[in-house]
């Protein structure tokens, strides 16, 4: 529950379930490349701009993440 404008005060206390880490190329040529969960030749990810890549890795790793903690996405409003 939003308690003013910044604080959540939850009724369960939050744990993390999963985790998951994807990497570029200097990651998959680095010593901790089979730690990672995916692994992208292209930094850009063919997209037009760093940020764009950048949001679709972020993206990537979320559904990864969910996935391994056997979960399904549900698309709620919090406001």
């Amino acid at each position: 529950m939003l308690q003013g404008h910044q604080t959540w005060v939850f009724n369960n206390k939050p744990a993390i379930l999963s985790a998951a880490a994807i990497g570029g190329p200097m990651e998959a040529q680095g010593p901790l490349a089979a730690y990672f969960d995916a692994l992208h030749g292209d930094l850009w990810l063919g997209q037009d701009s760093f940020e764009k890549a950048e949001k679709k890795i972020l993206e990537e790793a979320c559904e990864m993440a969910i996935k391994k903690a056997g979960l399904q996405k549900k698309i709620s409003s919090f406001f």
